[in-house]
């Protein structure tokens, strides 16, 4: 029983600042993604999953809301996807916190139900620091030695 107790306490320590964020997810699972990366279908690739989950809620919030209250958003994120599908970092990073602020002042605001707002920004959070550690892993794979300063800050820590 000790060894399975030192095993999680040694799991929750080595996930680091994206370990909450990261149920159901760790270091291994983002490992294997990033080595069978081209063999995936769509749906199994942490980015894509990002991808269908603003086209979903855009399609639902065009259906459901006012164009004019959701469009800047839209357009918003419609610039910064193209960005995560092509693994940047900086954009998934990029697309997570602007949601989170979105659902934040949605809630400050007393739009809609605070709930509601809540479960998305924790399903976002989760998909984007998912999506965040499969792309750190393919560029360690890949050899990148362009990195920036604060790249190699991130890096250095356990995700």
């Amino acid at each position: 029983m000790t060894d399975s107790n030192e095993n999680k306490n040694e799991n929750k320590s080595k996930s680091g600042a994206l370990g909450f964020l990261l149920w159901g997810f760790d270091k291994q699972q983002a490992e294997v993604e990033a080595t069978n990366y081209a063999k995936l279908p769509f749906y199994k690739k942490a980015k894509n999953n990002l991808a269908m989950f603003f086209i979903v809620v855009g399609v639902i919030s065009f259906a459901l809301i006012d164009v004019e209250k959701v469009l800047l958003g839209l357009i918003i994120y419609a610039c910064l996807l193209p960005f995560c599908l092509l693994n940047h970092r900086w954009a998934i990073a990029a697309v997570g916190v602007l949601y989170i602020l979105d659902k934040a002042v949605f809630i400050a605001t007393g739009a809609g139900s605070p709930i509601t707002h809540i479960i998305f920004g924790i399903v976002v959070a989760n998909i984007c620091a998912q999506a965040y550690l499969v792309a750190t892993k393919l560029r360690e794979q890949r050899g990148d030695t362009q990195t920036s300063e604060i790249d190699n800050k991130a890096d250095q820590n356990e995700y």
